[in-house]
């Protein structure tokens, strides 16, 4: 780095670099020790440390090589100021080691060669640390028995660690990735979100698992323990005979001939309530339903036609076709009247369910 003669800045550099020599910085703005591990963040905390006392290009320069007609005085004050400061600044890195490390990089003359040490040893074990973020990111789930609130934090925390490790992460990958990673108990959510199609954001998700979590918490307080209740619903339907326990071959006989008469559920020949695959009367309270369901199209107070390729995901795993939405709504035996809002039309499910966690949200 030769340096013109008469040239004033010269004489301003060197003073600038023998102020900042003679700057003191308070241990508190000191960085942490380095303790070979996260060499990488432990480098920026050190590069934002020389940048407050204006050292940092001390790391990369090599010593100022004055020109050769530059006056002796000159280049004495800057040849000897340069070696000065980055004496200092050698020994502020120094400091930010441990002592076995102090030990061994202790013996580099420059900071320069100091710097270069540090990043060939530890720069090549940072490598390994992609390795192993991506395996933590692969074996997370996010379990039962913890909120997911905090998990997710913690998974987006891992995903962070990878972009900041230069690998590409991008938001519909962290999207699919953290829906997949749900627990089983939230299996029908988690179904829900995945047939969705329109795309997410990472910040929707977070909302809608932190609602879906309050709503399974209120849940939890206002039904306990329990997880499919019967409700009491005013039903017009004919009162069914007491049944005789009949033996395995008497069953097997009567279940040869068959049934002629009207069914008390659908109101069909040929079969009768226990053994109808549709249209139930009954009303089932389901803590893991996320939506009101029903067979019958004749109880919807209001009622709209959905579209051609709408279906549900059934807790089976099967799907079945949604003909369409409306409201109902229900007589309880105490006279009260319930209102379900956008329930679903679903004519071949067996049971028409009420959504616990719709009910306690609205």
């Amino acid at each position: 780095m030769p340096i013109d003669k008469g040239n004033s800045s010269t004489t301003v550099v060197a003073m600038t670099i023998a102020s900042s020599s003679r700057t003191v910085v308070p241990p508190a703005e000191k960085s942490g020790k380095f303790s070979r591990a996260n060499f990488k963040g432990w480098k920026q905390r050190v590069f934002f440390w020389l940048t407050t006392l204006g050292m940092q290009k001390f790391n990369s320069e090599e010593p100022p090589v004055p020109a050769m007609d530059m006056l002796n005085n000159k280049k004495f004050m800057i040849v000897e100021v340069w070696k000065q400061a980055d004496f200092l600044c050698k020994c502020y890195i120094l400091s930010a080691l441990e002592d076995n490390l102090y030990n061994v990089y202790s013996v580099m003359n420059t900071l320069k060669e100091l710097c270069d040490a540090l990043e060939k040893k530890y720069k090549t074990e940072d490598v390994c640390l992609k390795k192993l973020m991506v395996a933590k990111f692969l074996d997370y789930k996010i379990i039962d028995n913890k909120t997911v609130g905090t998990q997710v934090q913690e998974l987006q925390l891992i995903f962070h660690n990878l972009i900041a490790e230069g690998m590409v992460v991008n938001e519909a990958f962290q999207v699919a990735a953290m829906i997949e990673k749900l627990p089983p108990l939230w299996r029908d959510f988690k179904n829900y979100l995945k047939h969705k199609r329109k795309e997410m954001k990472l910040e929707d998700l977070v909302i809608h698992l932190k609602i879906e979590e309050d709503n399974k918490l209120a849940e939890k307080k206002y039904r306990g323990n329990s997880t499919i209740m019967r409700a009491n619903i005013v039903e017009e339907t004919a009162p069914k005979s007491k049944k005789r326990k009949r033996s395995s071959r008497q069953t097997k006989e009567q279940n040869k001939k068959k049934f002629k008469g009207n069914c008390y559920n659908c109101g069909n020949i040929g079969h009768k309530s226990p053994d109808c695959l549709g249209n139930p009367k009954e009303w089932w309270i389901d803590s893991g339903a996320t939506r009101h369901v029903c067979a019958v199209k004749e109880v919807f107070a209001t009622y709209s036609t959905a579209g051609p390729e709408e279906e549900i995901s059934m807790e089976n795993n099967a799907r079945a076709k949604i003909e369409g939405y409306g409201k109902i709504f229900l007589k309880m035996t105490s006279g009260n009247v319930l209102t379900l809002n956008t329930v679903l039309h679903v004519p071949t499910i067996r049971k028409n369910l009420v959504s616990t966690s719709l009910l306690v949200k609205n």
